[in-house]
């Protein structure tokens, strides 16, 4: 298993693990999130690459991509009501189906936290569905723990959208 910096012919498998993730979002709040194209993804994950605060890793084993991750690097400055804050924010992750389970992510993600603190940011966040359950229960082994609840009151319905659904 080698972990690195991704890089732009990275894109193609990046894009393919992206299609991975998507479809779990889709399966469980149809609601919200929509089928993408690869070139549309791909145009996506480019720009990435192209901003400053984002670090992309990708893991393999052999010579195929089976894991990737996002890293956004988050500097608030104080206000009247919170202190400066440097966050490290795992933006996306995501181990191929046929891989999960082996530990994979988890080193994918120690790799992130490392490089996040050797840039001394201190405080990792991210965000998970909460039908995701394999995701949840993943991110709690490693040590990741509930700050803040987000309260949603799904009362929209439009193109795409199914009324009433509650998350």
């Amino acid at each position: 298993m080698n972990i690195r910096r991704a890089d732009l012919t990275d894109t193609d498998a990046i894009e393919r693990l992206n299609r991975e993730v998507q479809e779990i979002h889709i399966r469980n709040y149809p609601h919200i999130f929509k089928r993408t194209s690869p070139e549309e993804v791909k145009s996506w994950i480019r720009n990435l690459f192209e901003a400053e605060d984002v670090n992309i890793f990708v893991v393999s084993e052999e010579t195929r991509i089976v894991g990737y991750v996002t890293l956004r690097m988050i500097t608030q400055p104080e206000n009247p009501f919170k202190y400066a804050e440097k966050i490290a924010y795992i933006d996306q992750i995501c181990v191929t189906q046929s891989r999960r389970g082996r530990g994979i992510g988890r080193r994918l993600m120690e790799h992130a936290i490392e490089h996040a603190a050797d840039l001394g940011f201190e405080r990792i966040e991210l965000d998970v569905w909460h039908k995701n359950t394999y995701a949840r229960e993943a991110f709690e082994k490693i040590g990741f723990k509930t700050s803040c609840e987000k309260r949603v009151l799904d009362r929209g319905s439009g193109q795409g959208r199914t009324s009433g659904h509650t998350s």
